[in-house]
């Protein structure tokens, strides 16, 4: 295994961008999958809040990546195999449902509360699963793009969760 033990700003950027496009499509299917308008408005706000995400982290992929010339041998070095693919298996399925599951999720009737609370968790798995990218990593451009991303997904949470409680 490679001794480098800490995810680059471009390692960072590339897993997120992975995220956020998941976040795009389940937010995109949860609008579609609901009738309320104030639930429909909730996911269409929140996909746009991750597609806005996914063209930041493309934007900042980009950027780093004409700094280091675009050279493909500076890209394989600054990626570590082993940690990026532990990274990816956590986040497929764990953070945003995809795929078949995704479809089948969203095939079944849920009240308004049962779809928030899956939006909710969903945002709670990326703090965490950004909270665990950072232990991984000790680069402060790359801390910094965390903690902004960390503050996002938190605001999410608050959002939604205010939603809930007003739903009781």
């Amino acid at each position: 295994m490679n001794q480098k033990k800490m995810l680059s700003a471009l390692e960072i950027a590339k897993i997120s961008c992975d995220i956020e496009s998941d976040g795009v499509s389940f937010y995109n299917d949860a609008a579609d999958a609901v009738s309320d308008p104030e639930m429909k408005s909730l996911f269409e706000t929140l996909s746009e809040k991750e597609f806005q995400h996914l063209n930041t982290f493309r934007k900042l992929y980009a950027e780093l990546d004409e700094k280091m010339g675009g050279a493909e041998s500076a890209a394989e070095y600054l990626f570590d195999d082993e940690i990026t693919q532990y990274l990816k298996v956590i986040s497929e399925g764990l953070i945003f449902l995809t795929g078949d599951d995704l479809k089948a999720w969203f095939r079944e009737p849920y009240s308004a509360k049962e779809a928030l609370n899956m939006a909710l968790s969903v945002e709670k798995h990326s703090i965490l699963f950004y909270t665990e990218i950072a232990s991984f990593n000790l680069f402060a451009q790359s801390q910094a793009i965390l903690k902004g991303i960390i503050e996002e997904e938190k605001s999410h949470v608050i959002m939604i969760g205010q939603m809930i409680r007003g739903m009781e």
